[in-house]
């Protein structure tokens, strides 16, 4: 798709003004449709990447995604006294008549459960989703919602003494209808769920061939009980399978559980086993059913649902799970994450710890560990060597094993490597969790060319990680190689200079890392924020970034961000910045 810009009097096009964004491999139809809520037209631009091209207030054109799960091949405007200012979408197999939503924002739907949701995880082989919650038994909210034995599936009584109640909910993940209910004992609260698939040759979540023998997938809950006690003593590894019924009937099934001596505070998969963080230690178990679970009970025609299945003659439900191996030497193991054959774990203040699983010894071995103080928030692996945390001071940190300190020592000694920061950057949020994700429909062609370019101006980046925050906040992080990561860091520090600060605090003194102990310079991290104001200034402004851009400006660390520049336009800089800003 190409933009020109015409002269003021509308009927020259000015030279050296041209501008090209593109919109995937197929041909692009245009149409042009009002929009309701802004009252303002905007432009439909039809292909196997939709998009709507729309002037925002301070006259930039502007670009924003459509999530439609289909490559739309026609499109034209449709108004009738039945749909009013929709478009009418067509691809190859259907028709579809719609709105769109507001431009540029993420879609947000609120699906109320009249209780306090606590956990998450999604199963796409069930399609469903667990819901860890918490209920006061008294609330009138939670009056019409299912509970206990009668409407429920799980142990616990019919009129606990205890005003709260803890529930494992299961919910279609498209309707968001509720379909089954796990109730827990008295005085337990649910903590940490994933899905997993017990198989080695799955990934993480259970996904992959459905024709694979054994391709069968759990919810893993871990639990605590909470009582008078100052740090919870006991808890429970329960693994439920999703048992199809008749229809689109599916139900809860607990097939094994587990004894813990302490909480269990997240959990893991790891090539077929569990990664569990219990109280202070770090537990790995092993699945005992050599079928991996594969159920029998697909497709069943019944409606009773019973709190075990039939395991493996030989094997009760309480054995299915058995520990393989252990690490101790933590504060309080808070999370835990794994990529390849490394396994992080995020302590309450002790940072960040890197282990390695040794299948030969089946032992974890400690290989690395962060030695600066940090109250842990959040962590996340975004590749084998490359991790991220937060901390209670709202900052982002990534660490990579020092390459001077590497070892491979026995488990006898002490010496142990080293995990150096390689960025520090303040969020200014308090971020709750990291996860793999993106928050816009990925193509095939997103993973293979380049995300945005301009001229000469390409940038790859890839989203990897969603995140949000403790105050409603939900952001993405994207990798850069380090070509692509100097050209940012040149516009990021020129904008700086250019953008009006607040109380006289530049955006990346802001940035700036600082906790209780120490103070670092904002590195290693892009301000997609900054970069994004570019789009709301006007010419004057962004030619003067540009120019400041060409020089070749050092940082306020001291970097010389480059010696030799290539010389980058205005036009190239506000139509990068827009293809960066389909990243969400």
């Amino acid at each position: 798709m190409v933009f020109v810009r015409l002269d003021e009097e509308g009927d020259t096009l000015q030279p050296n003004w041209k501008r090209t964004v593109g919109l995937g491999v197929q041909p692009v139809e245009l149409a042009m449709f009002d929009d309701v809520q802004s009252s303002s037209k905007h432009v439909f631009a039809a292909c196997d990447r939709p998009a709507i091209v729309y002037v925002a207030q301070n006259d930039k054109l502007l670009i924003s995604n459509v999530n439609v799960s289909m490559e739309i091949t026609r499109t034209c405007p449709f108004d009738s006294e039945q749909f009013p200012a929709c478009l009418a979408l067509a691809s190859e197999e259907k028709l579809v008549i719609g709105t769109v939503n507001d431009v540029q924002k993420v879609h947000v739907r609120t699906i109320p459960l009249h209780e306090q949701p606590r956990r998450i995880a999604h199963q796409p082989f069930s399609n469903t989703f667990a819901v860890c919650t918490m209920k006061m038994e008294d609330s009138p909210e939670a009056s019409d919602a299912p509970a206990t034995n009668g409407d429920g599936i799980g142990p616990g009584v019919d009129s606990p003494e205890f005003p709260e109640a803890s529930f494992v909910r299961l919910l279609d993940d498209r309707t968001f209808e509720l379909l089954d209910s796990l109730r827990l004992d008295e005085l337990e609260q649910a903590i940490s769920v994933i899905s997993m698939s017990f198989n080695p040759d799955l990934d993480e979540d259970g996904a992959g061939d459905m024709e694979v023998e054994h391709a069968k997938t759990y919810y893993v809950v871990g639990t605590a009980y909470v009582d008078e006690e100052p740090d919870p003593i006991r808890g429970r590894i329960l693994v439920l399978e999703v048992i199809k019924l008749e229809g689109d009937e599916r139900k809860l099934n607990l097939v094994a559980e587990k004894l813990t001596r302490g909480a269990v505070y997240d959990l893991c998969a790891f090539q077929g086993k569990v990664l569990a963080s219990v109280n202070s230690k770090v537990h790995m178990y092993r699945w005992n059913d050599r079928t991996f679970g594969a159920s029998s009970n697909q497709g069943a025609a019944t409606t009773t649902t019973t709190t075990t299945s039939t395991p493996t003659a030989g094997v009760s439900s309480t054995d299915l799970l058995s520990q393989e191996a252990g690490y101790h030497g933590h504060t309080l193991s808070l999370y835990i994450r794994a990529e390849g054959k490394s396994i992080i774990v995020g302590d309450l203040v002790k940072s960040l710890t890197l282990l390695e699983w040794d299948s030969e010894r089946s032992a974890l071995e400690d290989m690395a560990r962060d030695h600066n103080i940090s109250w842990v928030t959040a962590i996340a692996a975004l590749d084998e060597t490359t991790f991220i945390t937060s901390d209670i001071h709202n900052n982002m940190v990534i660490l990579r094993p020092d390459p001077t300190k590497k070892t491979s020592k026995p488990p006898s000694t002490d010496e142990y490597g080293k995990l150096i920061v390689d960025g520090a950057f303040h969020w200014g949020s308090f971020v709750n969790v990291f996860t793999k994700g993106s928050l816009v429909m990925r193509t095939k062609q997103d993973e293979d060319d380049p995300q945005a370019s301009a001229g000469g101006l390409t940038v790859k980046a890839q989203p990897k990680l969603v995140f949000g925050t403790a105050g409603g906040g939900i952001g993405v992080l994207a990798t850069l190689n380090q070509k692509e990561f100097t050209l940012l860091n040149r516009l990021q520090v020129a904008l700086n200079e250019v953008v009006p600060s607040t109380g006289a605090q530049k955006f990346m003194a802001w940035r700036a890392f600082r906790d209780n102990m120490r103070t670092l310079p904002s590195s290693g991290f892009i301000d997609g924020d900054l970069i994004e104001m570019l789009l709301e200034m006007n010419n004057s402004d962004v030619d003067k970034v540009a120019e400041l851009m060409n020089r070749g400006l050092s940082d306020k660390s001291g970097t010389v961000v480059t010696e030799e520049p290539p010389m980058v336009t205005s036009a190239e800089l506000v139509t990068l910045v827009e293809e960066l800003t389909r990243l969400h």
